[in-house]
């Protein structure tokens, strides 16, 4: 007769060992699992801030880099302004309270963000010229004087760009103009038409230097677009995380604020020092500082405080950061927005290529 042996399971003292083991180690697994994901998040965040930071001061340096450029006369020449209700300068600054610009600016071009750039962040202003060409007056055509129009062609057509109110320079390398367009034709088969009137061109050239009215420009001179850009931060009006998002901001001057373009998300700061030749050196002040000198500004720093939205730290950010010679901390008028999320500071400083104007 076959016999059977009687298999026994585990016993409950086996089976609560045998759980406890395998829930030790599922937890620690999942342990390892969600300090990679804490991880994972820190270094996302840590890149979005560091792609973030390098664009923007790249960015700004670029237009940093131009300003000046006023064509063969940018080094050691000066620019005679015939345009109304302008200046040129190679740069200008201002901080920003809120509501108002320091120093003042009425009849700048930064004007139209004044209540609008956020409060204690520093507005930049580039000037530069955007050569079109020495090829787009015709031979025995010429330009000498105001309430006149002026036919520019060329092979590039760079010249169909311009529309009324742009800024026009014009050099021969001996004398360089600013001058507002009046009105122009748009680009047909024989080039753009530009009216440049008395009306629109009462500036210090016009008015007041008569040294500078005479001028004289033909085939083999300079043509190119005076461009002038507004560089700031202020609110996007939209928040990530529970944060108030900021961004820094490119405006052209020939457009009004609602065509501003957003270049980078997340700078919470802008500061800008300038570099003001003095008997004593070269001193860095804020735009602030009175008594700037701003014909002898030749270099610049910035500074950049830039954000990542990822709640990826334990604790909210109370650090304050150093923005050039000077901080902004996590409470005060002038603060960061906190969070438990990660702030760097970029800052450049820049020579500015184009200097020695004397008179621009």
């Amino acid at each position: 007769m076959a016999q059977f042996r009687v298999q026994q399971g585990l016993s409950l003292t086996e089976l609560m060992i045998a759980l406890a083991i395998g829930s030790m180690l599922l937890l620690g697994v999942f342990g390892v699992f969600v300090s990679n994901s804490q991880s994972d998040s820190v270094e996302t965040a840590i890149n979005r801030v560091q792609q973030a930071g390098r664009a923007a001061v790249e960015m700004l340096n670029r237009d940093i880099r131009r300003a000046g450029y006023i064509g063969c006369k940018s080094i050691g020449g000066s620019v005679s302004l015939a345009a109304s209700n302008t200046q040129v300068q190679r740069l200008l600054a201002y901080r920003s309270d809120g509501s108002s610009l320091t120093p003042d600016s009425t009849n700048s071009v930064a004007d139209v963000v004044k209540g609008r750039a956020r409060a204690g962040s520093d507005v930049l202003v580039l000037d530069f010229a955007d050569y079109m060409g020495n090829d787009l007056i015709a031979e025995g055509d010429k330009f000498d004087g105001l309430n006149q129009t002026l036919n520019l062609s060329g092979s590039s057509g760079r010249e169909c760009r311009l529309v009324d109110g742009d800024l026009v320079l014009m050099s021969n390398c001996l004398t360089t103009h600013v001058f507002r367009v009046s009105s122009a034709s748009g680009c047909g088969a024989s080039g753009n038409t530009l009216t440049i009137s008395a009306a629109d061109n009462q500036g210090p050239a016009v008015t007041s230097d008569q040294s500078k009215t005479g001028f004289r420009y033909g085939p083999l001179s300079d043509v190119a677009e005076y461009l002038q850009f507004i560089w700031f931060v202020a609110d996007t009006g939209r928040e990530i995380n529970g944060q108030t998002v900021y961004a820094l901001y490119r405006l052209a001057s020939n457009q009004s604020y609602d065509d501003r373009q957003e270049m980078i998300e997340g700078v919470e700061f802008l500061r800008v020092e300038v570099g003001e030749r003095v008997s004593s050196g070269l001193r860095f002040v804020s735009p602030s500082a009175p008594g700037i000198d701003w014909s002898a500004v030749e270099s610049v720093r910035v500074a950049l405080l830039v954000q990542s939205f990822e709640a990826v730290t334990d604790t909210a950010d109370t650090r304050t950061y150093q923005l050039l010679s000077e901080s902004i901390s996590a409470t005060g008028n002038t603060s960061h927005g906190g969070g438990r999320v990660i702030r760097r500071v970029y800052t450049s400083s820049q020579a500015i290529r184009n200097t020695a104007y004397g008179e621009f």
